[in-house]
């Protein structure tokens, strides 16, 4: 970049000025500097000055402490970012409030495990029918080795049910449970398998519908000319995808345990990336009929156990759910809310007599797109929350919480300025200057606080690379995530960016 030796010799010589009319004129070459920046090369730019690059620690020596710093890369977001007043959407869609109620249900142990099967059945039966929409011919090793997943699925279920069936049949008190978490385990990896096996079927149906909008689709030997071929094949080939994948076939749950952080991990960048895909395509209108959509029943039913579960919140009345599902669309317009409430059921039984683990169901949630992704239909139910009649009395009669991203659980109605700023102190650790906080994590953690950040927000339509969130209350919210260094040195380096009047915070980076 013809700008970055003016800059070091700029700045160099303003740490050395002595006098402030000497200082002033650094300053104004510093400002017209870095005015020079182009719009679409201001981000790379400013991310480059967090890295170790020698221009990078100069810029960070020179300025420590000062307030031009801040100006300057202010400069640059204003050529990538949103002005906040800009962010506020026209018309946003609030969720319903009203809510809607399950119905009663009352489920044995074995029809439990029926609710599961015929869930698993439509999923299995829902990848096999987005395989056949598979239809451009170099795509055909794909889709024939998509399909063979699908049949090996469709074997490994009917084996999970004749496990549950052998169970059930046994006298012994001590087998018939082994046998029950046998079996529960298998219907547990299948959920996994059937979960993580959507976003490969969906990131093959995105290529294959690419041609559409102009971007080839085949298989190339140079995946930098071919962006969405290389999704499919990394995807394929991610290891830690792979690990948590084989834990589901093998029915292992503590294989699934120890693979999930990783496996989920590696799913939110692959979902990322197929993000970034679709939004350079400009097809998300026609893009959403081609997916599979990731809320389907068993991810909301899961949604709501994880809240309902909960001592806060149990009761023996049927819940009522609040809030509305990715899109905005009410509960029970989208899923047979007698279907749901079996779900629900179900998955609480089972969950009670042992035969499921209650963790890594939750963890069966935890994959999918938060907010910031810009088709719905990818997007995991996040802002469901439970409304449930008091027990005992003395008790509040209603208590409401709500399922974030990363799993955990809190009060409905958190602000951006209340996880920014909790009791009115910035969150994290100071960084170069005052207004970037520094946060132990990596790229998962990252993005569940930024679903938390975008709750309610609308995906923004703009000139941001990476994902990035329009507020209800005006402002903006954005997620990049680069690298810092080459090679084998390469580190992942992620960023929120924060533009939210009144919140003195302008970047979150998040540090492993």
């Amino acid at each position: 970049m013809a700008v970055r030796e003016p800059i070091l010799k700029a700045l160099l010589n303003y740490k050395k000025a002595t006098t402030e009319p000497e200082k002033e004129a650094h300053r104004r070459k510093l400002r017209a500097l870095f005015e020079s920046i182009g719009t679409s090369a201001a981000q790379p730019f400013e991310v480059m000055l967090s890295t170790q690059n020698a221009l990078a620690v100069t810029f960070r020596d020179a300025l420590r402490g000062d307030p031009l710093e801040n100006e300057l890369l202010g400069i640059l977001t204003k050529k990538y970012a949103p002005v906040a007043a800009q962010c506020i959407p026209a018309a946003p869609t609030p969720p319903p409030q009203s809510g809607v109620t399950l119905p009663g249900v009352t489920l044995t142990d074995e029809g439990s495990f029926d609710v599961l099967h015929a869930e698993l059945e439509q999923r299995i039966t829902a990848l096999r029918e987005g395989c056949g929409r598979i239809v451009r011919f170099n795509m055909k090793d794909a889709k024939n080795q998509l399909l063979k997943l699908v049949s090996v699925l469709s074997n490994l279920l009917a084996r999970a049910q004749r496990s549950k069936v052998a169970a059930f049949a046994e006298s012994d008190a001590a087998k018939r449970a082994a046998g029950l978490k046998n079996a529960g385990a298998a219907y547990t990896g299948l959920f996994y398998v059937t979960e993580l096996s959507k976003l490969y079927v969906n990131i093959a149906l995105i290529t294959d519908s690419a041609d559409v909008a102009g971007v080839p689709s085949s298989i190339s030997v140079k995946p930098e000319d071919n962006p969405l071929a290389k999704l499919l094949l990394d995807f394929g080939d991610d290891k830690a995808i792979i690990a948590l994948m084989q834990a589901g076939l093998d029915a292992d749950e503590p294989a699934m345990v120890a693979a999930l952080p990783a496996g989920r991990k590696a799913y939110e960048l692959h979902l990322a990336g197929l993000d970034r895909a679709i939004t350079s395509m400009n097809r998300g209108a026609y893009l959403s009929k081609k997916v599979i959509q990731v809320a389907d029943i068993t991810m909301i039913a899961i949604s709501i156990y994880q809240v309902w579960k909960l001592p806060a919140v149990a009761g023996g009345s049927p819940p009522t759910i609040l809030g509305a599902l990715p899109g905005g669309a009410a509960v029970g317009s989208v899923v047979s809310l007698p279907s749901l409430a079996r779900a629900v059921e179900a998955i609480r039984r089972l969950v009670a007599i042992g035969a499921l683990d209650g963790a890594l169901i939750a963890g069966i949630g935890s994959l999918g797109g938060g907010p910031s992704i810009s088709l719905p239909e990818l997007q995991r139910p996040t802002s469901l929350a439970v409304q449930t009649p008091g027990g005992s009395a003395g008790k509040s009669p209603t208590a409401t919480m709500i399922g974030t991203p990363n799993g955990a659980v809190v009060p409905v109605g958190r602000t951006p300025a209340e996880l920014l700023t909790p009791n009115g102190i910035r969150i994290g650790q100071a960084g170069a200057n005052k207004d970037i906080r520094v946060i132990k994590g990596g790229p998962a953690e990252a993005r569940a606080f930024f679903d938390q950040l975008a709750a309610g927000g609308s995906p923004f339509v703009g000139g941001y690379k990476g994902s990035a969130v329009t507020l209800p209350g005006g402002g903006f919210v954005g997620l990049r995530m680069v690298a810092t260094g080459s090679g084998a040195r390469a580190v992942p380096a992620v960023t929120i960016d924060v533009r939210i009047p009144g919140i003195a915070i302008r970047e979150l980076k998040f540090v492993p």
